[in-house]
């Protein structure tokens, strides 16, 4: 079955294009955080885009991680306006999961404005915010964006404007897949987690 899976690879365009040549695996700093003792410790976030808009008006993507478990929650998005990403990260992550301790985040103006501090410090979030122009010191999420990317990218290159119908089975089927780092499923270390 392997041999069959590599050889639809290979013959696929698509994937030949967005495939990351064997040996040159992509290791993304993960700038100086303290290693995380239990899920939901640390998230790192961002926003995906501008994709191509959706038919339901959807044009980014709010991707957040755990650092401990490296479970992935995604929720595709009309805007990344202030109002947009804090209701994103309130039902697609704290509400379906649990308040986390810190978020790490870059300098963009939604993470960084009066109502997301107000949100944060009432639910007592501790916000990071990584070094301006340096993508690299929030590597957590950086590459999981690529992930996300070029996986919605195969599967939707002949319909892009469907790519958010696509956005939770590629999700799910990465949180359900084996990481490197753990040895487990983001989805097993983030249930059984301590």
């Amino acid at each position: 079955m392997y041999q069959d899976i590599a050889q639809i690879v290979r013959s696929c365009p698509v994937c030949q294009k967005i495939k990351t040549p064997s040996g040159h695996i992509i290791r993304e700093e993960l700038g100086s955080f303290p290693i995380p003792q239990r899920p939901f410790e640390r998230l790192h976030t961002d926003i995906i885009g501008p994709l191509p808009q959706c038919i339901n008006g959807n044009k980014f993507i709010s991707i957040t991680v755990c650092a401990f478990s490296k479970l992935v929650i995604c929720t595709a998005i009309p805007n990344q306006t202030t109002d947009i990403v804090v209701k994103a990260l309130i039902n697609g992550v704290i509400a379906k999961h649990r308040i986390p301790n810190e978020i790490v985040s870059d300098r963009g103006s939604n993470y960084t404005s009066e109502v997301f501090s107000q949100i944060s410090n009432t639910l007592g979030i501790s916000n990071k915010l990584t070094t301006s122009y340096n993508h690299k010191a929030n590597g957590q999420v950086e590459r999981l964006v690529k992930v996300i990317t070029d996986s919605l990218t195969a599967y939707c290159s002949e319909a892009q404007d469907l790519w958010s119908d696509f956005l939770q089975p590629i999700v799910f089927a990465y949180n359900t897949s084996i990481n490197d780092t753990t040895g487990y499923s983001p989805f097993f270390v983030d249930r059984n987690g301590s």
